[in-house]
């Protein structure tokens, strides 16, 4: 008869994943901040368009909560000085 899983010594983690498994949560919220965090570092204003788009394909993977704009100035974040343009052409998708 061979040993359960978590008692088989050639695999030493899979002895504490049932204790450790009432540790984790039940439930991971995952945040898309590509087009917010990352495009403001870029160098060369990323058109609108194309922020549109690259949401548009992040909202198709099933990604439901995406930062897509900050409300700062363009003094700043100059990648954001199209925050209300960009909020206001992006569709709304139902749970998105």
């Amino acid at each position: 008869m061979a040993l359960p899983r978590y008692l088989c010594m050639s695999d030493p983690l899979a002895a504490v994943m049932p204790a450790m498994s009432n540790l984790l949560p039940t439930r991971v919220k995952m945040v898309e901040v590509g087009p917010r965090d990352g495009l403001q570092n870029e160098e060369l204003f990323v058109a609108t368009e194309q922020k549109v788009e690259l949401i548009e394909r992040l909202a198709a993977t099933g990604m439901r909560r995406i930062e897509a704009a900050s409300f700062v100035s363009p003094k700043a974040i100059p990648q954001m000085r199209d925050a209300a343009d960009l909020m206001a052409r992006l569709p709304r998708r139902p749970g998105v």
